[in-house]
């Protein structure tokens, strides 16, 4: 800490991207990655490596190597959305395709409160970047990852304006980095399989000219009755995603927060003041938004929060399978309290409709558990609970999930931290319920690869795409089938989980490019609809042989949408009735274009468009197959005669 104290930067990505040749940059790719190590910064303007006075705001630690993750949908990703970064040093990998729309804090740090001249961007060194084209003419293969290389215009190191960056004692600031990239062509053969990219910054902080539009929305407001260690926290509302946290600056707070315009409805937030022996606050679903224009700007969202006096503890148990006991290990615990000022509800107890938690709820604190099924881990929001819940609300409510089991929800006496329902007397432990679904994967003929094949397998709730479990299936070297038996929640859960009675399965073979494992794959997707759920819990049902998930080849495919809105257009590709893929949140409309683009196996789906979760519009489209090709083999897969399948690239529909 320097002489005259520090403040935290909130550090804010977002993109510009630009194509080689000026066509539409969804037109040519998939995604655009950029691998973040870090950020600098330095009091002096044109600070080289060797100027002292560098300070750094590193990746977030433990965090996926895709983020946002709201930014990141996919059904086709090996391991879940990204792989948890354990190490000391992590790195961010930000796709600048949804950023182009709405910037995404990258973390903050405290650094010493002073002026600051010098920015710069810290890339990965060996692995500055990734891109997935789309297909395209020519010898190369599209839809798989490509390295990207820095041409020597890339500028990662700017100076600000001749005012500086100021950061002031106990502040917390914005500051948000542009990063405009002009992407190359894509590779025309494996053996030049990187994509130049030429990156260059630029930053704006608090010093921002009056005729810019705000890049940030605002949320300002007061906590009456706060304390030293009292935190207001904003979240994207109806999840338990933290965008930006603040302590108070006498009793006021200020957050700065990416938003969509106040003509594309803005972004909703959800807010709660936690920390010191104080009781909770909440306000759901606030809509924050940003200027769209050099005209006035929208006003900011104004909170004003009151606390009470209550002493804390720690909401503390163990989470174990109904089936045989055993701990759960990464179970997933949240804390629900209602906003009694937006709906009736008192308590988060289930429904016992749809939706299943009332409407009002919100996320103020969320833990997991460790190997041996316990919760908390030190140090984590559930060691400092308070033991009353607010004015108004009855009673706590804690959320339990696991991937493959039932979600409960189970209520919380006031005043103890202890459930009336514990399996434990003086704590929260529960056991999780859960079925089994077993089945086969096949192909037409024998594997003749000359490796084996391995499917993940996924269940998803009926008609959503929303994935309860998945596992792998494997289809050995010259067999034509593997088995797998997943976990899933059951129909008839007890009082206090959720149902799910219905699932749809599908499944999608891993294939290699150049000895390396690809998400999407060159193989059919073996999809069935409705397939039902076990009845109760332990109970297992077996549903018929997956169809066949022969080699076809990688095709591609890019379409139009009507008067596309960042925030609430998506589009879902459908295989028989099952959701397979849908678009990233705020990924089509307004700086990318009303383009949507998807990369998948050789064949015939549906095309939907969704507005705010609705359908509204569908449109079949059959991905064209590759043609052969007898030269070299690094392809995705081979077909049946040995030749490769080289991506063959479909222009879509336009969807109203």
């Amino acid at each position: 800490m320097s002489a005259t104290g520090s403040g935290v930067v909130q550090v804010a990505f977002k993109a510009t991207l630009t194509s080689f040749d000026g066509t539409p940059i969804a037109e040519r790719y998939q995604r655009v990655l950029l691998n973040v190590v870090s950020i600098r910064l330095n009091p002096i303007p044109g600070a080289t490596d060797t100027t002292p006075g560098w300070v750094e705001i590193p990746a977030p630690a433990a965090s996926g190597v895709i983020n946002p993750a709201e930014f990141i949908t996919t059904s086709l990703n090996f391991g879940g959305i990204g792989t948890v970064l354990t190490l000391p040093s992590s790195i961010l990998q930000l796709d600048l395709m949804p950023l182009q729309n709405i910037p995404f804090f990258f973390n903050a740090g405290t650094v010493p409160a002073q002026p600051y001249g010098q920015l710069e961007v810290v890339l990965d060194s060996l692995a500055p970047g990734n891109l997935v084209p789309l297909c395209h003419s020519g010898p190369g293969e599209g839809c798989i990852s490509y390295l990207a290389n820095l041409t020597p215009q890339s500028v990662l190191s700017v100076p600000f304006s001749t005012t500086g960056y100021g950061v002031a004692p106990g502040a917390v600031q914005p500051l948000l980095i542009n990063v405009a990239v002009t992407v190359g062509a894509p590779p025309s053969s494996p053996a030049t399989g990187a994509v130049a990219i030429t990156p260059v910054i630029s930053a704006q902080g608090n010093l921002l000219p009056s005729a810019t539009p705000a890049p940030l929305g605002v949320a300002t407001g007061t906590v009456a009755n706060a304390t030293a260690n009292t935190l207001v926290s904003a979240e994207l509302s109806g999840t338990d995603q933290v965008i930006a946290a603040t302590h108070l600056s006498n009793g006021a707070f200020i957050l700065n927060l990416p938003a969509l315009t106040e003509q594309q409805g803005g972004t909703s937030y959800d807010f709660y003041v936690s920390g010191g022996d104080t009781t909770y606050a909440v306000s759901k679903g606030q809509t924050v938004s940003i200027q769209g224009s050099a005209t006035s700007p929208p006003p900011p969202v104004n909170l004003d929060f009151a606390v009470q006096s209550s002493p804390v503890g720690t909401l503390t148990g163990t989470i174990a399978d109904a089936c045989t006991g055993a701990p759960i290990e990464g179970a997933t615990l949240k804390l629900l309290v209602p906003d009694t000022s937006k709906g009736g509800a008192t308590s988060c107890d289930l429904t016992g409709g749809s939706p299943p938690l009332p409407a009002n709820c919100v996320v103020v604190a969320t833990a997991s558990t460790d190997d041996a099924g316990h919760y908390p881990l030190p140090n984590t929001p559930f060691t400092n609970v308070p033991l009353f819940p607010p004015p108004g609300v009855s009673h706590y409510d804690l959320e339990i999930s696991a991937p493959g089991y039932n979600t409960s929800v189970v209520p919380i006496a006031p005043g103890s931290l202890f459930c009336p329902d514990s399996r434990f007397s003086n704590s929260c432990s529960f056991y999780l319920e859960h079925g089994f679904i077993t089945g086969t994967t096949q192909l037409s003929g024998p594997n003749n690869a000359g490796n084996r094949l391995d499917a993940l397998v996924m269940a998803e709730d009926a008609g959503t795409n929303n994935i309860e479990n998945l596992v792998l299936s494997t289809i050995p070297g010259g067999a034509a089938s593997g088995s797998f038996t997943l976990s899933v929640p059951i129909a008839s859960p007890s009082s206090n989980a959720i149902p799910v009675s219905n699932f749809d399965v599908f499944a999608s073979v891993q294939d290699l490019y150049l000895g390396a494992p690809e998400k999407v794959s060159g193989h059919l997707i073996g999809a069935m609809a409705g397939v039902g759920a076990p009845a109760t819990n332990c109970s297992t049902i077996t549903i018929p042989a997956l169809p066949p998930m022969d080699c076809v080849g990688l095709g591609s495919v890019f379409g139009t949408v009507s008067n596309a809105n960042p925030g609430t257009t998506s589009i879902r590709l459908s295989k028989d009735g099952v959701q397979i893929m849908q678009t990233e949140p705020n990924s089509i409309g307004a700086a990318p274009g009303n383009i949507y683009n998807f990369c998948a196996p050789a064949d015939t789906y549906l095309l939907t468009r969704y507005e705010n979760g609705a359908p509204r519009s569908a449109s079949a489209v059959t991905l064209l197959p590759p043609p052969p090709n007898q030269s070299s083999c690094p392809s995705i897969c081979q077909s049946a005669e040995g030749a490769c399948l080289i991506c063959q690239p479909t222009v879509g529909p336009s969807l109203p």
